[in-house]
């Protein structure tokens, strides 16, 4: 399930990765063509992974106009034999820690108040 709060408010690329940085989120996996699409943090001690997605920044990151588009959680699908874990697909709103929420709700809004806004046009906006 995604939280959609703040979704379309506008800033640039450079503007969110500091903030994502302050707030404890590294930036997400790179896909094809170089570019990535989301931060995330773990919560390694319940299993969870909050995740915030973006309208995508390319590598080497360069300072462009971004906007937000969703929050979501992911918990740890299995661990292999070494130890390490993958992450299964998004979780239900439900299922995630009442306070576990609330803190990452709070990291969504410190994000959105670093922003220019809500942007009307913000579907427009050009992956980074």
């Amino acid at each position: 399930m995604q939280i959609t709060t703040y979704q379309g408010y506008k800033s640039d690329t450079f503007t969110l990765r500091g903030i994502f940085a302050k707030l404890g989120f590294v930036r997400g996996a790179t896909e094809d063509g170089g570019r990535f699409f989301s931060y995330y943090k773990d919560f390694n001690s319940v299993g969870i992974k909050v995740c915030v997605e973006f309208s995508g920044s390319f590598l080497p990151e360069e300072n462009v106009p971004a906007v937000l588009y969703h929050l979501w959680f992911e918990s740890h699908s299995h661990t292999d034999g070494a130890g390490r874990f993958g992450w299964a697909d998004s979780m239900a709103i439900e299922d995630v820690p009442a306070v576990l929420l609330a803190e990452a709700m709070a990291d969504f809004a410190a994000v959105a108040a670093s922003t220019d806004g809500f942007y009307a046009d913000w579907a427009r906006v050009e992956p980074g």
